[in-house]
């Protein structure tokens, strides 16, 4: 299952794994089962998501419906870290973040991405 918890340093994340997609309508439709997901959670504030783009192709649909993943899931989420971004995807995640209001932190490699994660989680229990 491509969304679903893991556990990382003690530190509960939602994994959002995009990694390796390559055909539009699979990616389209692992967004609406991400969106799906979140609906099933309460609304807290408090879910940290890793989301994983790691050779990962865009097109405008995805582009579109991920920028609609990003506003759907902003009542649930504490943190967003996107991990697996160089070249054009970087370039597009600047894009897209600007207009989704800039919630979202990019991470070339997902060890750096979880690291800045579990230090969001710790720094709201001190």
């Amino acid at each position: 299952m491509r969304t679903r918890f893991i556990e990382e340093q003690g530190v509960r994340l939602l994994l959002l794994d995009f990694s390796r997609m390559t055909e539009s309508a699979a990616t389209l439709a692992l967004i609406a089962e991400a969106k799906t997901f979140f609906l099933t959670q309460p609304k807290r504030k408090e879910i940290l998501t890793l989301t994983d783009v790691s050779k990962m192709r865009f097109d405008n649909a995805v582009l579109n419906a991920f920028l609609d993943l990003i506003r759907h899931d902003e009542p649930w989420e504490k943190a967003v870290a996107v991990c697996g971004l160089e070249g054009i995807g970087l370039i597009t995640f600047r894009a897209q973040n600007l207009v989704a209001g800039g919630r979202m932190h990019g991470f070339g490699k997902r060890d750096e991405a979880v690291a800045w994660l579990v230090k969001q989680a710790n720094s709201a229990k001190s």
